[in-house]
């Protein structure tokens, strides 16, 4: 079974692979995910690096102006996140509030 999955091309492992997690993984489980997931995926990855960089300077393999350059990496990705995040909705209710304003405006 092995040699036959290996010999395939990789795109088609990759497509057997996908098929088959989709039919050991029920839909409700991957909304779940999905849901729990929207919102924090920039966070989750800056506190990932975060992780891998403290390691590798408790470890030796990075300086510690290394680890302050990923500290600020981290940082910055957060800010701009909050950042994005409040502009998009600012930009929601102000259209919802445009929108408001023309319905009363045609009646």
């Amino acid at each position: 079974m092995w040699r036959l999955f290996k010999s395939l091309p990789l795109d088609e492992r990759i497509k057997l692979v996908a098929l088959a997690a989709g039919k050991i993984i029920p839909m409700k489980t991957v909304n779940r995910v999905r849901e729990f997931l929207r919102g924090r995926k920039s966070y989750l990855l800056a506190a990932a690096g975060l992780l891998g960089a403290v390691i590798a300077w408790t470890d030796g393999q990075l300086s510690g102006t290394g680890l302050l350059a990923a500290i600020w990496a981290a940082a910055q990705a957060c800010f701009i996140r909050a950042g994005i995040a409040n502009e998009v909705a600012k930009a929601t209710d102000d259209q919802v509030v445009a929108e408001q304003a023309e319905g009363q405006v045609k009646q």
